[in-house]
């Protein structure tokens, strides 16, 4: 954590905008941390070829590395491969769409707290060997009941989750641009801080700079994260940048 400089703000996976270059763009801008879109454990694990479509550039740091998936071997695999070229190799328990719930992995690994709990065991175990200096993340979503979340959070955490990223919202609120049509509930993700003794980054409700001042307040959280917000305004993680003033740097470069 503090290797990386203890980052503020966060730009959340995303799959199919958060490539390379919106990255870079949001790094300009004052973004401290980007992650990668979700990448496939399986394919990522078992393919050279899936490897190459996630060329790593040196600029691009801190990085965080997303999988998806479910299967420990593939993702322990995967992160082994990952772990040397980023900061941080993360395990996506938060995607709510039809496909996580087909395949079994994201959100819906939440109602799986065995094998969860060992695919974070041997995440954490392959990224230690292949770069000590790589740390295990996990992402989750939020249940109804704060009990449970915590009760979750604080599981990640005994099996090698070194820092979390909490979306306050629950798997059936939805995601992509349905997302903000609830709003997310920092209540949850302060109950998580509180209970556990590593980083945790909040997810929601970002839609400007100020946002980030007032979740950071109200959650304690160690970071935010934006998505959405961060695609309408990708100079939302800086305090100084306005709209004309992020044209007129766009135009200058």
């Amino acid at each position: 954590w503090d290797r990386v400089g203890r980052p503020k703000t966060w730009l959340a996976p995303m799959v199919g905008q958060s490539e390379a270059a919106f990255r870079m763009l949001c790094r300009a801008q004052g973004c401290e941390m980007c992650s990668t879109e979700m990448i496939d454990a399986a394919g990522y694990a078992r393919s050279e070829r899936y490897r190459a479509q996630y060329p790593f550039v040196a600029a691009d740091r801190p990085l965080i590395v997303q999988l998806g998936g479910s299967n420990a071997e593939d993702l322990a695999t995967a992160a082994a491969h990952a772990a040397p070229f980023c900061d941080g190799v993360e395990l996506n328990v938060g995607c709510p769409q039809r496909c996580a719930r087909k395949g079994g992995y994201g959100a819906f690994l939440m109602d799986k707290p065995d094998l969860l709990q060992r695919a974070v065991e041997a995440m954490a175990a392959a990224i230690k060997k292949a770069n000590p200096e790589c740390a295990c993340c996990v992402k989750i979503r939020c249940f109804d009941d704060t009990e449970a979340t915590v009760a979750l959070a604080c599981m990640l955490q005994t099996a090698g989750c070194q820092c979390l990223t909490v979306h306050g919202r629950t798997r059936d609120s939805g995601g992509g641009k349905r997302t903000g049509k609830w709003l997310a509930n920092w209540d949850w993700i302060r109950s998580v801080k509180l209970a556990v003794g590593i980083p945790v980054v909040s997810n929601g409700n970002i839609r400007e700079y100020s946002d980030i001042m007032a979740c950071l307040e109200h959650t304690g959280a160690d970071g935010v994260m934006s998505g959405c917000g961060a695609l309408k305004r990708p100079y939302i993680f800086s305090r100084t940048n306005r709209p004309v003033q992020y044209a007129h740097n766009v135009l200058q470069e």
